[in-house]
């Protein structure tokens, strides 16, 4: 098991905060410009990302690792 974490972005639907707040992650929003989309920023290990991946209701959306 692969127990790094890594930082991560993704867009920030209220699908995608609530999974993350109701996980005990901790995160934070971030627009990069005035007309730019809203992200999520969170620490997470591979495997916690890939569960997320997994969930219907974020399947649409795409999470990066940052580092």
């Amino acid at each position: 098991m692969n127990n790094m974490v890594h930082y991560y972005v993704m867009q920030a639907t209220r699908e995608a905060v609530e999974y993350l707040r109701n996980g005990g992650r901790e995160f934070y929003t971030r627009k990069e410009s005035r007309d730019g989309e809203l992200t999520v920023r969170f620490l997470a290990t591979p495997e916690y990302v890939e569960k997320m991946r997994n969930r219907p209701f974020l399947k649409g959306i795409e999470i990066t690792r940052k580092a």
